[in-house]
C-alpha cells in the first residue's frame, strides 16, 4: 500500500517524528508496530530514522506526515508516495543511532551524555582493577 506525503504540525517540526495510521503501522508479517517506537523507513534507496506516531480518528486514511528534514534526507516531496511496505521497526543499534544523530538537541544531547558516562564508567572500572593488580604485585 502507498502512504501519500504531508507536511507535519508546525509543533512537529525538528522532532523526528512521523504520523502514520495505525493500520499502516506493521511489521512485514502483519503485527502493529506500537505507537512511539523509532522506525526506519527506506524510499529510493534513502533512509531515515523516526518515531512512529498515530493519526487520531484516521486509521484508514494512507498518508504519512513528516517534517521538511525527514523528507529532505529521504528526497520526497509533499504528494509523493511512499511504499508502506519499506517501513519497519528500528533494531535497537538502530535506535541508539537515532538518539545520536536525531535532529532534536533533546534526545540528542541526552544520547551523547550518556555514551560519555558509559565511556567515563568503563574508564573507571579499567583504572581500579589496574590499581588492584598493582597493589596485588608491588
Amino acid at each position: 500500500m502507498k502512504l501519500r506525503v504531508e507536511e507535519a504540525d508546525w509543533d512537529e517540526i525538528f522532532s523526528d517524528m512521523i504520523r502514520i495510521p495505525g493500520d499502516y503501522r506493521r511489521h512485514p508479517n502483519g503485527e502493529k508496530i506500537e505507537n512511539g517506537r523509532v522506525v526506519r523507513i527506506e524510499h529510493g534507496g534513502k533512509h531515515v530514522f523516526a518515531v512512529g506516531r498515530g493519526l487520531r480518528g484516521r486509521d484508514s486514511d494512507p498518508v504519512i506526515y513528516m517534517d521538511e528534514v525527514t523528507r529532505r534526507k529521504l528526497g520526497v516531496r509533499r504528494g509523493s508516495q511512499i511504499e508502506s511496505a519499506n517501513i519497519r521497526e528500528a533494531s535497537r543499534r538502530e535506535q541508539l543511532r537515532w538518539y545520536r544523530e536525531a535532529s532534536n538537541p533533546a534526545a540528542r544531547v541526552a544520547a551523547q551524555v550518556a555514551t560519555l558516562s558509559l565511556w567515563l564508567g568503563a574508564l573507571s572500572v579499567a583504572l581500579g582493577l589496574l590499581g588492584i593488580g598493582i597493589a596485588i604485585y608491588a
